[in-house]
């Protein structure tokens, strides 16, 4: 610009220039900046000072791409030992909170963010495991919610980011959340298999990048193996802990004979190890109609107990017609599902359970049901396996327990007998023989009351000559 107030294309940015040269700073054919010299003096520049220029300018272009290319192979070489470091400090432990709190502190290092989450794959849903810088009392870890790809139209096998949440109606706002501009998604995949996603937040518009979102996916490959080797590694512990818990039941339906000791153990020992918030035992009752639940633990342990049911209603009679072992994901979805009162009608929502048959001789007698919620994860077949295990050894430990019964009230019917002949061989007084005989009617009958009546012809009347038990002296003076 020879002349600056001469030309339309001038901004004036100090006072007194009068002329000025510029020339463009291209790298690869694109303008990244400018060069720019002013002077107070009109038609200051000459060709030979724009040739100038441009050369300065090119040497420039080229000290900036350098550069460039350091910064950018410097920060490559940060990432790398970054994700090195990651890595290994990943298998330095087992603890599935452990690798959580690694994840989310790792990860702090390989992109900032302002708050982040964990969340794994259970079927349908997905659920919250781990939180980092959410504000305070904001717990959103147990929180589960269904999978919904098609609300996304992307593959939930590659990375979303999200400029601003605000303006995006698929995300459910909360009030805890307000902060949230930028988000970005990765997801977690191991063998092949798609387990999570790491969450990342910013309260910043457009703050993530696709080069924030490969770097993480590369990192959030490494984590999901990590969540899979320890969820792998409690599985074995959790199997291991199973068959000694079956040895230890087996070991308790040996030297134990009294059934409910034996179901409590068991109910106990299913709870824990099934991590369920309710378990029952039902029996079918002598009518072969009639189920009731012989011993229940867990939250509604009170109602489950006070609960009266048929053959073929709800879900545990049909089972227990059946004779058939099953998993019920999601109970609330099962038309055979009958409520127990008492307990909340919507519970069935969250809420998964499996069953196994007490089998007996080829005789279904009854199951055994353990509940928990879904967040806490559906029941897998291992599970199943260990149920039906426990529901065998309950079986037997029921028999055995009937078998005593019936040789203990053998052999105090025999000693009865027995006794009852000695009495009436050592006296001659019949009403001390009747009594006696009344006494143990009542004992091995289980009876409150024992009467013995005779029959007065001339009166057409059976008369009580001996009662024991009850209103046993009302029963004497009563014809």
């Amino acid at each position: 610009v020879k002349d600056t107030s001469q030309s339309d294309f001038y901004l004036k940015s100090s006072e007194g220039i009068n002329s000025e040269l510029c020339v463009p700073i291209l790298v690869s054919s694109k303008i990244v900046g400018v060069l720019n010299i002013e002077s107070q003096i009109k038609n200051a520049y000459t060709e030979a000072d724009e040739r100038l220029l441009v050369t300065i300018a090119g040497g420039l272009a080229n000290a900036m791409v350098r550069l460039l290319l350091f910064e950018q192979e410097e920060k490559l070489h940060k990432q790398a030992n970054a994700l090195r470091e990651a890595t290994a400090s990943l298998t330095e432990s087992l603890n599935i909170n452990t690798i959580y709190e690694k994840i989310l502190t790792l990860s702090a290092k390989l992109v900032d963010y302002t708050s982040a989450s964990i969340e794994l794959i259970n079927g349908r849903y997905a659920e919250i495991v781990a939180q980092r810088g959410l504000p305070e009392n904001s717990d959103f870890i147990g929180r589960s919610y269904e999978l919904e790809p098609e609300k996304w139209n992307k593959d939930l096998w590659k990375p979303v980011i999200v400029s601003n949440v605000q303006d995006d109606s698929r995300f459910v706002k909360f009030p805890e959340t307000s902060y949230i501009r930028g988000w970005m998604g990765i997801p977690l995949i191991a063998q092949e298999k798609l387990i999570g996603f790491l969450n990342f937040d910013s309260d910043k518009i457009g703050f993530f990048k696709q080069e924030d979102a490969a770097l993480l996916q590369i990192f959030g490959n490494q984590a999901a193996i990590a969540v899979e080797n320890s969820k792998h590694f409690e599985q074995e512990s959790r199997r291991a802990r199973i068959i000694e818990a079956i040895a230890d039941i087996a070991n308790e339906t040996t030297t134990s004979h009294d059934t409910g000791v034996i179901l409590n153990k068991i109910a106990s020992r299913a709870m824990e190890l099934l991590v369920a918030n309710n378990v029952a035992v039902y029996l079918l009752q002598d009518d072969n109609q009639t189920i009731k639940v012989a011993v229940a633990h867990g939250t509604y342990s009170q109602q489950l107990l006070s609960h009266t049911i048929q053959l073929h209603e709800g879900i545990t009679g049909n089972l227990i017609a059946e004779g058939k072992a099953e998993i019920v994901n999601m109970t609330s979805n099962d038309p055979r599902r009958v409520n127990v009162p008492g307990t909340p009608k919507d519970n069935g929502v969250s809420e998964t359970m499996m069953s196994a048959p007490l089998l007996l001789h080829g005789k279904c007698i009854g199951s055994i049901n353990v509940w928990r919620l879904v967040n806490q994860g559906l029941f897998s077949q291992m599970e199943l396996n260990f149920l039906i295990s426990i529901a065998h050894q309950t079986s037997i430990a029921l028999e055995a327990s009937h078998l005593l019964e019936e040789a203990i009230k053998n052999a105090q019917e025999t000693s009865a007998i027995a006794e009852v002949g000695r009495n009436i061989s050592s006296t001659l007084q019949l009403d001390s023989v009747l009594e006696r005989i009344a006494f143990h009617a009542k004992n091995l009958l289980n009876a409150e009351t024992s009467a013995i009546y005779l029959s007065e012809t001339e009166k057409n009347l059976l008369v009580s000559i001996a009662a024991v038990g009850v209103d046993s002296e009302e029963i004497k003076n009563d014809p």
